[in-house]
């Protein structure tokens, strides 16, 4: 289990190997002036863990990966503008590919143009010889309102990505591909969605 927690003079990422009832800070190195944070991993591979953040201010603070809980956080460079809104205090979210961890998805506040749909980008990561770096990206959210605050992909298949934001629930069927989003909102009695749960 892993958590991101938020103290007045910084924030941390921490872990419990005993089902929540102690917990240990995650990694080192991370730094200290990062404001909120949104954890992404893959459901079988719990030693790997990204974290998108976002600084105090909302602003995009950086993406980051730690292989390892006892290891040190490695900056992944060259991430896309996913808060040209300067809203990472209201609009933030991560998800990695079940089946590639170089395979992330971004999600932020807008697009930095019209239509300003929702901002949520494709990333390849790869490593370089001091760190990570995205290797290309290409921006997915173009059928989806804005303001992203979950993605998620359905559990063992990477071609279902789900996103919630604050025009309700969007399903890309294509992630990988040229996939875009489209509604699925039929029932639903509000339109701003938080978070996003599955049954495996």
């Amino acid at each position: 289990r892993w958590a991101a927690a938020d103290a007045p003079d910084h924030s941390e990422v921490m872990h419990s190997d005993d089902h929540g009832a102690s917990w240990t800070t995650s990694g080192t190195g991370l730094p200290n002036d990062i404001g909120r944070m949104a954890l992404g991993v893959q459901p079988d591979r719990v030693d790997l863990l990204y974290a998108f953040a976002a600084d105090r201010d909302g602003v995009l603070h950086g993406l980051y990966r730690l292989d390892g809980p006892t290891r040190p956080w490695k900056r992944v460079t060259g991430e896309p503008d996913v808060l040209p809104g300067k809203q990472g205090s209201y609009d933030l979210a991560i998800a990695v590919d079940p089946s590639d961890d170089a395979t992330v998805y971004l999600g932020g506040d807008h697009m930095g143009a019209s239509p300003w749909a929702g901002s949520v980008w494709r990333c390849t990561i790869q490593k370089n010889s001091s760190g990570y770096n995205v290797k290309n990206f290409r921006l997915i959210g173009t059928h989806a309102h804005a303001d992203v605050h979950v993605l998620a992909l359905t559990p063992d298949d990477p071609n279902e990505l789900w996103c919630g934001c604050d025009g309700g629930v969007f399903l890309n069927r294509n992630p990988q591909g040229s996939g875009e989003f489209a509604g699925a909102n039929n029932g639903l009695a509000c339109l701003c969605s938080n978070f996003i749960a599955q049954h495996p």
